[in-house]
């Protein structure tokens, strides 16, 4: 451990390396004697006592004086201000050796600051040291077991080894740089602990008055931009930052509307419109313990979404264009309402996206997306094919015969003969050259040619747009 025999060391290597003082002393106040020091300035240190009353901790109270003699013939007291104003700023030097871990009072040796105040110290004599006067508590390491009594008899014996360890050196400080909690080895804090081993270690854990091991929750400050009420639990998406406060804004997540979403955590409190209120946390993830009503047949292990239907939690998952994030799974329920959820917020949309029936995802120069005409969404019949309706901007089901599934067929001939030896005259055509459209899905078109009339032409159409001649 760390002792007074120590602390005098670090003063007198203080009064070494410093520039400004010139002497060391230590003992009683009465033993400041003049004639006995030869240079000035001088630092005198006084030990006034010390106390147990922190854990793992020693204080020695001291007293440090910082002195000068000013010259026979010198202006007195234009010397004390000057003595005086010198002597503060060599017991700041101290102090900030300590404070902030320097060359003298390292953070190795785990010395820590615990209060100093200052009085300055004039003399009316002309031959009066004139300087200033440091108050100052210092704290050191001490467990009650760190070193083995030097005992005989006993067990463990005394050991020439001591199994000393320290306390840490973890330190707290307010935003103006001011310190709140000075050097311990662990800070609590409602969720969790830092703790600093003594060895070099430091380890970060969550419990949130449980477990010490499980991280309870990571949450964010978010403010109420929703302008009305959100209440706890609901899922939200990001309006922004508040300047460059970290603070996010905050609406209520809505997965019917894409600028609603995705949501980025749920409001651990209500969130008001006005007044300290509108600000709170959001959570991303962890557990979250809040009751939560509105439920039908919840059971645990269920997975909530983000609802399609104003906002708010859904165990359905949505259907149809909405678009889906599951954000949690219930850890505890009673049917009707959410007691405990094991809150899961990626900042993203979760799963593939609903699609209307009959639609499917077609790729494009930008990205993938839905196509502008559908597919039947039932089987068809033996027979049928598919044809594009412009009407439904979709493809459909039919026969050969269906109406809109029907190519034309146009043939172009003048009244023709043709008179086989002993066989009744056949005419094609009609009086005068004509035009003969047919219609047909698939079949059979005959006719004769022109104008000799002695071939018969015929056309089968074995598919939409092909065409077989037959002679």
């Amino acid at each position: 451990m760390i002792t007074f025999n120590n602390i005098v060391s670090k003063f007198e290597m203080f009064c070494e390396d410093h520039f400004f003082i010139k002497t060391f002393s230590y003992g009683s106040p009465s033993d400041v004697d003049l004639e006995k020091f030869e240079q000035y300035p001088l630092l005198h240190l006084v030990y006034t006592g010390g106390d147990y009353n922190s854990p793992k901790a020693k204080t020695y109270n001291l007293e440090v004086y910082i002195l000068s003699l000013p010259p026979s013939k010198a202006d007195k007291v234009e010397y004390q201000k000057e003595n005086i104003s010198n002597a503060e700023q060599v017991a700041e030097d101290i102090l900030a050796d300590i404070q902030n871990g320097g060359n003298i009072f390292q953070f190795g040796f785990h010395y820590d600051l615990v209060n100093a105040s200052v009085t300055p110290l004039e003399e009316s004599q002309s031959n009066a040291l004139a300087g200033c006067l440091l108050d100052i508590a210092i704290s050191v390491p001490y467990t009650y077991d760190s070193c083995n009594a030097p005992l005989t008899g006993v067990e463990p014996e005394g050991s020439t080894t001591p199994s000393f360890k320290a306390r840490g050196l973890l330190r707290v400080r307010e935003e103006d740089g001011s310190p709140d909690v000075l050097s311990v080895a662990t800070i609590n804090v409602p969720n969790g602990s830092l703790t600093d081993d003594g060895d070099g270690e430091i380890t970060l854990t969550f419990g949130g008055g449980g477990d010490a091991d499980t991280a309870e929750k990571v949450h964010f400050p978010v403010r109420n931009d929703e302008g009305a009420t959100i209440p706890a639990g609901t899922p939200l998406y990001s309006r922004g930052e508040i300047g460059g406060s970290e603070r996010i804004l905050v609406g209520i997540a809505d997965a019917s509307d894409p600028a609603k979403m995705p949501a980025i955590g749920i409001a651990e409190t209500e969130l008001t419109t006005n007044g300290a209120t509108k600000d709170g946390f959001a959570i991303m993830t962890g557990t979250y313990n809040t009751n939560i009503s509105g439920f039908t047949g919840l059971a645990e292990g269920d997975v909530l979404y983000v609802s399609n239907s104003g906002g708010g939690l859904s165990q359905t998952k949505p259907t149809g264009t909405y678009l889906i994030q599951n954000v949690g799974i219930v850890l505890k329920t009673n049917g009707t309402i959410l007691q405990g959820f094991q809150v899961s917020c990626i900042g993203r949309t979760n799963d593939v996206p609903n699609l209307p029936d009959g639609k499917f995802f077609i790729g494009s120069a930008t990205n993938t997306q839905t196509s502008a005409y559908g597919l039947p969404t039932s089987d068809l019949s033996d027979g049928e094919t598919l044809v594009y309706n412009s009407t439904t901007d979709a493809f459909e089901g039919g026969y050969p015969v269906s109406d809109g599934q029907v190519s034309s067929f146009n043939m172009v001939v003048d009244q023709s003969y043709f008179l086989p030896s002993g066989v009744t005259t056949v005419a094609f055509g009609g009086a005068g050259t004509q035009t003969i459209t047919q219609e047909l899905r698939a079949g059979f078109s005959m006719g004769g040619n022109s104008p000799s009339s002695t071939t018969f032409l015929a056309v089968r159409l074995l598919a939409l747009g092909q065409l077989t001649p037959y002679r």
